[in-house]
């Protein structure tokens, strides 16, 4: 009798938990959904169907709040042992996912410009508050200037 009556307790918890099995996957089968672990090592690429690659996303970091999303991007060394880190804010760069990579609203002066760290001394732990406020007040007022 037991196991006759565990199927239709599966199907009522399954209809139970439908809405919010709904929520965490919006339509569209995951479209525009993609796994921070896959995209670490993509090619990053500026705007528009010709910009081109110039950097790779060592990392996708989120703040301890769960609100403040950064890319890291690893830059300036054809070996990848020298060069400089670069934060962005997921929100400044509106990132579009591509088969070939990842797509950002600006291009790499921008990012050449922005505030840098060495690459031997990228390390969550290591980024002080003080340059995340560098780096959020650099992208707003790119952003600012690229919406005049």
């Amino acid at each position: 009798m037991k196991t006759r009556a565990l199927p239709s307790l599966v199907l009522l918890i399954a209809i139970l938990m439908l809405p919010a099995w709904s929520a965490a996957f919006p339509p569209g089968g995951g479209k525009g959904l993609a796994s921070a672990v896959k995209l670490k090592g993509k090619d990053l690429w500026g705007p528009g169907p010709k910009g081109h690659r110039f950097a790779a996303i060592k990392d996708i970091v989120v703040a301890g709040d769960g609100k403040s999303t950064y890319l890291v991007l690893s830059r300036g060394s054809a070996f990848g042992n020298y060069g400089r880190i670069h934060l962005i804010p997921w929100q400044a760069a509106a990132p579009k996912i591509e088969k070939r990579g990842v797509r950002i609203a600006f291009d790499e002066k921008v990012v050449d410009q922005s505030p840098a760290l060495p690459r031997n001394e990228w390390q969550p732990a290591f980024v002080t508050p003080g340059y995340i406020e560098e780096v959020s007040a650099y992208y707003r007022r790119v952003m600012q200037q690229q919406s005049k």
